[in-house]
């Protein structure tokens, strides 16, 4: 009688452990999803690794783990991480083009631009229909000054898939401030402007523009309202390589 009693037992425990595993399963996953950025990134990386080593996600789930935890590492300014979560993302889901993104995003800011390049170049496999692979790799091109024919032409198919998107006018703007086509700079810019007003650096590149057009009075409207958006915006384009 004992003995059935002690089975009895471990029957009745083993659905409600299975059931705490479960929630804090679920635990995990909302803290390392983190949608809103509402978690301590510590907790969700902790969150993500817990779900990394659970062996309860496999391809693209473990691939989304992966790069949620990137993303938490950026956070921390934790480049290396990131860049190898971002790299095994890709490989659990070779097709997941956000992941691509993401890596081509931190590639440009460690000034990687032929590895940000190639990754934009992955995007385009993926999304071959959709303008953020072109105008994201003329972006990168852009900000290299090499490949800049290429560039172009990444530009304009972009926008002959989305005539109004403002960031592949204002990528094509700094191509053709690189090239010193400053009519067409101008309208690039000028139409970035009136998709996105509020974007400090399609107001400087318009000014720098106008400044080359001879037309002084609007280029110190622009950096009057692009200085006013965002101060910092001269460096930027200094950093870019141009200067008024």
């Amino acid at each position: 009688m004992r003995a059935l009693l002690l089975a009895l037992l471990v029957l009745s425990v083993l659905p409600s452990a299975a059931r705490a595993q479960d929630l804090m399963l679920e635990r995990f996953i909302r803290q390392c999803n983190d949608v809103g950025q509402t978690e301590d990134p510590h907790v969700a990386i902790n969150a993500c690794t817990q779900i990394i080593r659970s062996n309860e996600a496999i391809g693209h789930a473990l691939a989304v783990a992966y790069n949620s935890r990137a993303m938490r590492y950026l956070d921390l300014h934790d480049d290396a991480n990131a860049l190898a979560d971002f790299s095994q993302a890709i490989r659990y889901s070779p097709h997941y083009a956000q992941a691509f993104v993401n890596r081509a995003i931190l590639h440009l800011s460690r000034r990687e631009y032929p590895a940000a390049v190639a990754d934009y170049s992955s995007v385009i496999q993926i999304l071959p229909d959709d303008q953020i692979g072109y105008s994201a790799r003329c972006w990168a091109r852009a900000l290299w000054g090499e490949e800049l024919e290429a560039a172009r032409t990444d530009c304009d198919h972009a926008l002959a898939l989305s005539p109004h998107r403002a960031g592949a006018l204002e990528s094509r703007g700094l191509l053709n401030l690189r090239e010193r086509r400053w009519q067409d700079a101008w309208n690039d810019y000028d139409d970035a402007v009136r998709e996105n007003p509020a974007n400090a650096r399609v107001l400087y590149g318009r000014a720098i523009a106008a400044s080359h057009l001879n037309r002084a009075a609007d280029s110190a409207n622009d950096i009057a309202s692009a200085l006013a958006l965002d101060s910092d915006v001269a460096h930027i384009f200094s950093d870019y390589g141009v200067m008024q």
